[in-house]
Order: C-alpha cells, then structure tokens, then sequence
C-alpha cells in the first residue's frame, strides 16, 4: 500500500505542477525534453525522500522487533525453503529486466539460497 502512495505522489509531483506551469496536457510532456529532464529531476528527488523514510521505516521495525528472530532466518534453522526468492530474488530480476545492478541484493540473494540448501541437506540427512 505504502509503494502505491509513494507512486502516486510521484506522479503527482510531476504531473500536476508541470501541466500547470507550462500550460499543457498531460501527453505534452513527453514530447518536449526540457520537460523529460524536469520530470528526471523531480522524480529523483522524490525517490531520495523515499528512500530516507524507507530508511526510518526499516530502523523503527528493527527497534520494535529487537528480539525477535526473523522468519527467514528460523525457516533457516528449521532447514526450510526461504521466501528469499521473493524478496531480495525479486529485486535482483526487477533490476536485470530495468538495467539497474543490485549488486547487494545479487550477493544476499546466492548467499542464503546456499545457506538454504546446505540447511535443507543438513535437516534431512538427519531425518
């Protein structure tokens, strides 16, 4: 839900201002590359100001949750399947169809899908 939001102001931020300046429909600005380099620069903005609350947001979580153990990381103990693929895997194969590196993402990713299968040989060795 918070994703839509962030989109949606986005959106907003570059659609409603600059049709309002420049006397346009919404089309129009694709059309005119000072508009595109506009709407690059908006967008970036507004992608940092995500960012840092998405920062707040993950530091907040991790203070309330100090104690806990992750469900990845019990899956792990458990010698089960992660969700890994869903979370950091998804971000890697966004970034690949985008042309982004997720270098970061790319190396938590392998890391646990190893750790996930050692855990999983581990677990039914012992059964």
């Amino acid at each position: 839900m918070i994703v839509i939001l962030w989109n949606k102001l986005a959106a907003n931020c570059v659609i409603n201002p600059l049709t309002s300046l420049f006397c346009c429909t919404n089309g129009e600005l694709l059309l005119e590359p000072s508009f595109l380099e506009m709407q690059e620069n908006i967008l970036m903005e507004v992608a940092n100001v995500a960012a840092d609350e998405m920062r707040k947001f993950v530091t907040q979580c991790i203070l309330d949750t100090r104690d806990n153990k992750s469900s990845m990381y019990q899956d792990i103990m458990k010698g089960q399947h992660t969700e890994i693929k869903h979370l950091n895997g998804y971000v890697v194969r966004k970034g690949k169809e985008m042309g982004i590196c997720c270098p970061h993402n790319e190396d938590l990713y392998q890391r646990i899908l190893e750790l996930q299968n050692q855990s999983s040989s581990s677990s039914s060795l012992s059964s």
